[in-house]
């Protein structure tokens, strides 16, 4: 084993310097390429776990919005299927709550129109983190169609 190390030894200081800088840079990687590395895959994680957090924030905030807008819809279809004369057709606002949404929708007659069409306008309001979402929808209706 000693004589197997002592030829090694030799044979590399018998190496001109040139062929042992060559022989040293082919045995592994330094220090400052690994710190290198280390960093380049450091910053390539943490942007595609940003990347990540943000997808999924915006994932949750598109169900916010279609839960919304489902509610809002079935909001407008009641009101749509009641009479022109109903109560709940009156000029006026008023407050909504549905799937845990709040809201409101606005009944108005439209100018020009001897009574015979109302401006319905329904809003509902969801809060997406500490933002608030809304969605809105208009319809008209007309009573000749709801007599």
């Amino acid at each position: 084993m000693l004589r197997l190390f002592q030829s090694s030894v030799c044979k590399f200081f018998s190496l001109d310097r040139r062929e042992r800088r060559s022989l040293n840079s082919r045995s592994g990687f330094s220090l400052v390429e690994v710190m290198v590395a280390s960093t380049i895959m450091a910053v390539a994680m943490i942007s595609v776990f940003s990347l990540s957090l943000q997808s999924s924030k915006l994932g949750d905030e598109a169900r916010l919005r279609m839960q919304l807008l489902q509610h809002t819809r079935s909001e407008v279809e009641s009101l749509i299927a009641l009479p022109y004369t109903s109560a709940a057709l009156q000029e006026g606002t008023y407050e909504i709550s549905r799937g845990g949404f709040t809201g409101e929708y606005t009944v108005s007659v439209r100018a020009g129109t001897d009574g015979d069409c109302k401006d319905i306008v329904v809003r509902m309001d969801g809060l997406s983190g500490s933002d608030t979402i809304s969605i809105e929808l208009r319809t008209l209706m007309s009573s000749t169609l709801h007599g």
